[in-house]
């Protein structure tokens, strides 16, 4: 794997990490930025011709993590958000 691969791969993970922590703050925040990355790695695939589906999971990876990690740290309770 190439460094640029793995910076790649990297980049997917913490922009899905941050999503799933603004999750706990500000849904409508995650979801804009869920959304947005969708559409740019739909429209990467149609210039670039690229794999679409590993970086979404790779997103979505980041985002479990991310999102679990709010849970346990308390951010629901501590901004008041009731799920």
């Amino acid at each position: 794997m190439y460094p640029a691969e793995l910076l790649c791969k990297l980049a997917h993970i913490l922009i899905g990490f941050i999503a799933g922590i603004i999750v706990w703050l500000s849904p409508a925040a995650s979801c804009i930025i869920t959304v947005l990355f969708i559409l740019y790695e739909f429209f990467e695939k149609q210039v670039v011709e690229d794999e679409t589906y590993p970086e979404i999971r790779e997103y979505t990876t980041g985002y479990i993590i991310g999102a679990l990690t709010g849970l346990l740290s308390n951010l629901p309770t501590v901004h008041g958000v009731m799920m």
